[in-house]
């Protein structure tokens, strides 16, 4: 594709005289998030331990794997991560957590949850309003004394799902077919 630098006819859309528009907007929204974040820890090294505390909201980052990453007494906090992380997330508004594989991860004493997490993943979720996991083959799931618990297992997973305000406890198996009813409150996709 050429760029038309020289005038044209009207409606012509000169692409040269956009880019530092469009540059500008992009710089400006990340400084707009860099401030709005302001985290007390942001980005952890690999293998670091990350705290956030106190605050209005922070937003924690593991630059590689094996990282332990703590948010609490905030209104809403957000953690990446790779693999082999343990993530906690508790007393906030709003936790949110994304993990690669062989991550632990807990969200308890909050209003909502929501996380993605790889392969065998081990995520519990208690005394919460809301919870919504996505988790890889091999992980398990644990919900307890929570309003509701929506669980996406993409292979197989067990959840646990005990005071769930009724049946307020919800899981999705990636082939299509139902959670299989273990007894005791357990589930599966796949085999108990």
């Amino acid at each position: 594709m050429s760029v038309n630098a020289t005038p044209g006819p009207p409606g012509t859309i000169h692409r040269a005289a956009k880019w530092p528009a469009v540059i500008a907007k992009i710089a400006l929204s990340l400084t707009a998030l860099v401030l709005a974040v302001q985290c007390q820890s942001g980005n952890c090294d690999e293998g670091d331990y990350c705290e956030c505390r106190d605050g209005n909201q922070c937003f924690l980052q593991c630059a590689g794997d094996g990282c332990v990453q703590n948010c609490h007494h905030l209104d809403v906090c957000g953690s990446v991560c790779e693999d082999d992380c343990d993530l906690s997330c508790h007393d906030v508004q709003e936790c949110t957590a994304s993990c690669g594989d062989d991550c632990i991860a807990d969200c308890h004493h909050t209003n909502s949850c929501s996380a993605i997490c790889g392969k065998n993943c081990d995520y519990t979720c208690h005394d919460v309003s809301r919870c919504g996991v996505a988790v890889g083959d091999g992980s398990r799931v644990d919900c307890h004394d929570i309003s509701s618990c929506i669980v996406e297992c993409d292979g197989d997973c067990n959840v646990r799902c005990v005071n769930a305000g009724g049946n307020n406890c919800r899981i999705t198996c990636s082939d299509g077919s139902d959670a299989t009813d273990c007894g005791a409150g357990l589930f599966a996709c796949g085999p108990c």
